[in-house]
């Protein structure tokens, strides 16, 4: 069975795709939000190994659903755990971040990850980074920076939410 999906490039991005950009950006903002919510009552790393299980039920559902062996001997085992771990460590430290912050510095924490995407997908993928990416990168820097610029400290107890 081919799992591979092709690859198709648009010149602009039409109404599906725009649509869909706006639904997961809002469903990882509220993520955060429940989040933020779920460490006041629950323990950060218990909430990085919940949503681990469930998500690695999930994906092992949809796989059993779709006939992809999982557990084929193709080497990748080991790769695939460190990454899997690597993730893991990635969501635990978002939790345990959430208890010293609010939801949208967090949130504004996470999503820098732009500069980084630019500077992998230049030197690793061999994508041009251009002007104008590097003038979007830059902008959204800034915007990160102005947000800040009221204190690098904790937020008051009335802004926790």
């Amino acid at each position: 069975m081919n799992t591979h999906v092709a690859s198709v490039r648009r010149p602009s991005m039409d109404l599906f795709a725009a649509a869909t950009m706006v639904f997961l950006t809002l469903v990882w903002g509220v993520n955060t939000v429940a989040g933020k919510i779920a460490v006041e009552g629950l323990d950060p790393m218990f909430l990085s190994f919940l949503r681990a299980v469930l998500a690695g039920g999930a994906v092992l559902a949809w796989c059993r659903y779709k006939s992809i062996d999982v557990f084929s001997h193709d080497r990748s085992l080991l790769s695939g755990s460190l990454v899997g771990l690597l993730f893991g460590v990635e969501f635990a430290l978002i939790y345990w971040g959430l208890d010293l912050t609010s939801a949208s510095r967090a949130n504004l924490m996470t999503n820098t990850m732009p500069l980084f995407a630019l500077l992998g997908s230049h030197f690793l993928l061999g994508e041009r980074a251009t002007v104008l990416k590097i003038c979007g990168t830059v902008l959204s820097f800034a915007g990160v920076a102005v947000v800040f610029m009221d204190r690098l400290s904790l937020p008051s107890p009335v802004a926790i939410y």
